[in-house]
């Protein structure tokens, strides 16, 4: 009955309630499979990625906290100074290279990685109704122990001063010259510039370096400077510790006067036998370009791959954890039952050392029983020797 009344007939003074349908996600985010990429080995500054089964909550702060911590060094990174990636139904890091004054202490060492609520704070892995991540994410891998004296290195190089977009190309060369004056080496030949851009508005020529290994040939080159013998991360390194200084030009190839340069982006680039060495298994490729496509899916964009799908593969997931479950309990049912029968073969022959060791009590109280007898019977062949006498 409507209340106040509507002023119609007693019948029809009625109302109806619209029933709403829905569906709740009370569902958690679970991890999909290993931590790409699908090998125990990854290179240093290489982006490591934990797939889920559902997108995720990617705003930004982040709801999440992760530390990677190098084991047996004192190189611990988080939060604060790892480069994070948030998006579709992956989390990714990447540890930038140019943090690392070192990566020699690096090479082949193992690290481990924690993904959830580390300080238990109220920050956790949600989806985007909210649901967390019920236990925290924790997984180990190594550092690829790379050739790092047959490694290149690759970063952007920004040097402010006056440019214009129809000239920038002819300054490559002047670039190269530059770098190696500021590093002091004997020339040019181990720098090589990807692409250079100007930045006329801002009057900044852009430019991504590469600085190569040391070659052989080149090793046997006299009136080597010292800085012509170092490794490319550690003329990065050197580079870097001006950057952001103002910077003397005076008689170089790019003019008088007084700019200032700045590198970032730095990438240790490996030699193709590293790059070999230290792939993906060619088995597991075709599962890994799979998982990075899942990993890419957002809530709006399933691009081919529905949520049918998906919950087929947290199915397949499942499934194995099952199977993995219930071989662990049958191993140990089977180990139960093989202590068992040790146990029985312990106590029965304990029972026959027992059964041994009384029959051969009983032989020697009857042996002691008939020398008792004899000794009676001698004693009492004298005694009545005696009463005769």
């Amino acid at each position: 009955k409507c209340n106040p009344p509507l002023g119609g007939s007693e019948e029809l003074d009625t109302f109806r309630e619209t029933i709403l349908s829905g569906v709740i996600d009370v569902t958690r985010p679970e991890r999909y499979g290993d931590p790409l990429p699908l090998r125990d080995e990854v290179l240093l500054g290489e982006e490591v990625a934990i797939i889920f089964t559902e997108p995720l909550d990617c705003g930004r702060p982040f709801t999440f906290e992760i530390a990677v911590d190098v084991i047996g060094t004192n190189y611990n990174f988080d939060n604060d100074n790892l480069h994070l990636i948030c998006e579709g139904r992956k989390i990714a890091f990447q540890i930038d290279p140019g943090q690392v004054l070192e990566p020699e202490d690096l090479m082949g060492q193992t690290f481990s990685v924690t993904l959830g609520s580390i300080h238990f704070t109220s920050r956790a892995v949600k989806d985007l109704h909210g649901n967390e991540l019920e236990f925290n994410i924790y997984f180990e891998r190594s550092f690829a122990n790379l050739d790092l004296s047959a490694a290149s290195t690759s970063f952007d190089f920004t040097l402010e001063m006056p440019c214009a977009a129809g000239t920038v190309a002819k300054l490559s060369n002047d670039i190269k010259d530059e770098i190696a004056a500021i590093l002091d080496m004997t020339d040019s030949s181990r720098i090589s510039i990807n692409y250079s851009a100007c930045h006329e508005s801002e009057d900044e020529v852009l430019a991504n370096v590469v600085i190569l290994p040391l070659s052989a040939r080149r090793q046997l080159k006299k009136g080597l400077r010292p800085s012509d013998k170092k490794h490319a991360h550690e003329l990065y390194h050197e580079l870097s510790t001006g950057s952001g200084k103002e910077s003397d030009m005076a008689g170089r190839r790019l003019g008088a006067g007084t700019y200032t340069y700045s590198v970032a982006k730095m990438k240790i680039l490996p030699s193709q036998a590293d790059a070999d060495k230290f792939k993906t298994h060619p088995d597991n490729q075709d599962r890994e370009r799979e998982l990075y496509r899942i990993a890419s899916l957002r809530h709006e964009d399933n691009s081919g791959v529905n949520d049918f799908m998906i919950r087929e593969l947290e199915n397949e997931q499942r499934s194995t954890k099952k199977e993995m479950t219930e071989s662990l309990h049958h191993l140990e049912e089977a180990n139960g039952k093989e202590r068992r029968e040790e146990m029985d073969a312990l106590v029965g022959l304990l029972r026959r050392m027992e059964e041994e060791n009384t029959k051969d009590l009983e032989g020697t109280f009857m042996q002691f029983g008939i020398i008792m007898a004899v000794c009676c019977f001698v004693a009492g062949g004298l005694l009545v020797h005696f009463v005769r006498s």
